[in-house]
């Protein structure tokens, strides 16, 4: 089998390097945007709930999105592995390039990776992201505990038995005075004879 010349090589190892690259970005931020688009759903599905008094269901919601944050997470630390690899393969093509054609330039994988001023990754507003969501969840998950909701419409809460406000005594001076019973009069004894004293005397 007759061996390939050297810039066919190039250019296929190029061509696979940078097939690699494209198709593991894009992978990355449709799942990213997949994920994105979930999470805005379950959270305004959790927001109807919360309005409605449903806190159980709302906090089912929440151990999903919670859930649904490390999954994905662990999925676009996979993505982003396979991104690197393609990097990798593709700054070794650039750097020759940018030998061959004295310009320094087109190595713009490693220009790239030269960050000036405040300026973050894609990685680290990603990471960002799910934390956000994760903690959202989190929250929703513990909504009993956090939240403290009155019941929905159309349904009175009866206050608890042992809190019932006891009954006022009325003031004295609206109370009706007690009756008063009537005194027996008793009637004087009438004064004894002179005659009957002077014989007890004798």
């Amino acid at each position: 089998m007759p061996r390939a010349p050297i810039a066919t090589a190039n250019d296929e190892g190029l061509e696979h390097a940078w097939a690699w690259f494209s198709h593991h970005s894009q992978q990355r931020f449709v799942t990213m945007n997949f994920y994105i688009v979930i999470a805005g759903a379950i959270l305004a599905g959790a927001a109807a709930l919360l309005k409605d008094g449903q806190q159980l269901a709302c906090s089912f919601l929440g151990v999903t999105l919670a859930v649904l944050s490390v999954v994905f997470f662990l999925m676009d630390r996979r993505a982003r592995r396979l991104v690197k690899i393609g990097e990798d393969a593709l700054e070794v093509f650039q750097d020759k390039l940018a030998t061959e054609a004295s310009v320094p330039d087109l190595n713009l994988i490693r220009r790239s990776n030269h960050k000036v001023g405040l300026e973050f990754s894609y990685s680290w507003l990603f990471i960002v992201m799910y934390a956000v969501f994760l903690t959202a969840g989190v929250v929703l998950a513990l909504n009993q505990q956090i939240f403290k909701l009155s019941p929905p419409k159309g349904q009175v809460q009866s206050p608890p038995k042992d809190q019932t406000s006891p009954k006022e005594d009325p003031k004295p001076s609206d109370a009706a005075p007690p009756p008063v019973k009537p005194v027996a009069k008793v009637p004087a004894k009438a004064p004894a004879p002179a005659d009957e004293v002077k014989a007890k005397s004798d």
